[in-house]
């Protein structure tokens, strides 16, 4: 689920987009009415993703010195590993919903409709 995820959030990469598309999706299928709360816990798991990268680049860029170029690859490594650890969290939680398989069904149709 974790490369899938990742390969989702490279698709959709931001949360509208998201959101427009697994509902998009959702009204397609023959039972929209149960897979409506798989796609809510979906979009906020995920929505926690891209608000961690965000404060993850803003933590980074933040914190540098204006007079001081910072070493480009200091910066990405420490906002890799922010990336890393909240996407662990969020294929975690979702791995162990009662609702895991229809989820991983529904991201799996929402990347390939891309």
């Amino acid at each position: 689920m974790e490369d899938l995820l990742e390969e989702l959030l490279q698709i959709k990469t931001s949360k509208e987009q998201l959101t427009f598309s697994v509902y998009k999706l959702v009204k397609t299928l023959n039972r929209p009415e149960v897979y409506a709360g798989v796609a809510t816990v979906i979009i906020e798991q995920i929505s926690k993703l891209y608000s961690d990268i965000a404060a993850a680049y803003d933590t980074q860029l933040s914190s540098l010195e204006p007079a001081v170029n910072p070493r480009f690859t200091a910066v990405n490594n420490a906002v890799n590993n922010e990336e890393d650890n909240s996407l662990r969290r969020v294929v975690n939680s979702l791995e162990n919903h009662l609702e895991a398989e229809r989820m991983q069904k529904l991201m799996f149709a929402a990347y390939k409709k891309c």
